[in-house]
């Protein structure tokens, strides 16, 4: 949703609300994507072994 709201100029979301992150919206859904899909990974990998 991050990446959504950065690229259609919405005002909500959680990366929106960070200040420090003001310029770098798409970089840090980016970021906070692959750190899903990689805990996602994570959990998948520990329960399977």
């Amino acid at each position: 949703m991050g990446l959504v709201s950065a690229l259609a100029d919405w005002d909500w979301g959680f990366v929106q609300r960070l200040g420090f992150l003001d310029g770098y919206e798409v970089y840090a859904s980016i970021a906070l994507l692959v750190l899903g899909c990689a805990l996602v990974a994570a959990a998948e990998s520990r329960k399977s072994g």
